[in-house]
């Protein structure tokens, strides 16, 4: 009883093309062109003759010299050093030998503490066993 009719579809998705498209076949794909000629010749749209006032095809067509250059759309981006700078994020000479110190403590305490587990482990008991 759940399935759906023809008019229940219909009223779901209504038909894409009109009643009176017939697709030429010959063509490949999926959206092949009608039979039926188009709405408005290409010929009689308005505004396509040089002596028109405004000489653009019309509707949707525009017509750009090929060395046309556009204006950006919004402006450039900070370059990263002047971005760091606006934030006040550059370190100090002071600092940077600071960060250099500290990284060197924390290799030398962290090689200090690698060194003493070494010895204080299995290989250690061993030594002393034998000194026994």
């Amino acid at each position: 009883d759940s399935l759906l009719t023809r008019s229940d579809l219909t009223q779901i998705s209504p038909p894409a093309f009109p009643s009176t498209y017939e697709p030429m076949l010959e063509y490949p794909g999926t959206m092949r062109p009608g039979r039926t000629p188009e709405n408005m010749p290409y010929h009689d749209l308005p505004n396509l003759g040089i002596n028109d006032p405004d000489p653009v095809p019309w509707p949707h067509f525009q017509e750009i010299e090929w060395h046309h250059r556009w204006d950006p759309p919004h402006p450039q981006a900070l370059a990263m050093e002047e971005f760091i700078e606006v934030q006040g994020r550059w370190a100090s000479v002071e600092e940077e030998a600071e960060m250099r110190m500290g990284m060197r403590r924390g290799v030398r305490e962290r090689r200090e503490t690698e060194e003493l587990a070494g010895k204080g482990g299995g290989a250690s008991g061993a030594s002393s066993a034998q000194q026994m």
